[in-house]
């Protein structure tokens, strides 16, 4: 008899009644000191019983021209489950600001002043939630 693994689809594969357990989780965990490069302008994600820290790590910099009166709105956008916390860091080199995201409140707005600021973003799951629970709603983080 083949066995197939499950993945994160709220359907049984293995056939053993359960729905997505043990499903790998994705990727996006703080390896050493590292958080993952947000290169794009969004990341969609999920979190599972094998990821022991539920909890995700993005950076992003933002470089905007040094005279004074430059400026830029960095939108930061959450949906997903509604357990889930977004805590976004910004560190501009002088100063470290934290902000909170969540589904009920989904976004933030930054203004990043001239310099280049650094931005640190952790999405911790909500323990609760099931491996089929999270899989059905996986969560999007976008910056614009």
């Amino acid at each position: 008899m083949l066995f197939r693994s499950e993945s994160c689809d709220a359907v049984d594969q293995d056939c053993d009644g359960s729905v997505d357990e043990g499903v790998p989780d994705d990727s996006y965990e703080m390896t050493g000191n590292t958080p993952y490069t947000l290169t794009g302008t969004s990341a969609t994600g999920w979190f599972s019983s094998t990821d022991t820290a539920g909890e995700d790590w993005y950076t992003f910099t933002v470089a905007v021209s040094s005279t004074a009166k430059s400026t830029k709105n960095v939108h930061i956008s959450y949906s997903g489950p509604s357990g889930h916390v977004v805590t976004v860091e910004e560190n501009d080199g002088t100063k470290t600001t934290s902000t909170t995201v969540t589904s009920a409140s989904p976004m933030s707005t930054i203004v990043v002043k001239g310099g280049t600021s650094v931005f640190t973003i952790l999405v911790a799951a909500d323990r609760s939630l099931s491996d089929s629970d999270l899989c059905l709603t996986p969560y999007t983080l976008k910056i614009y």
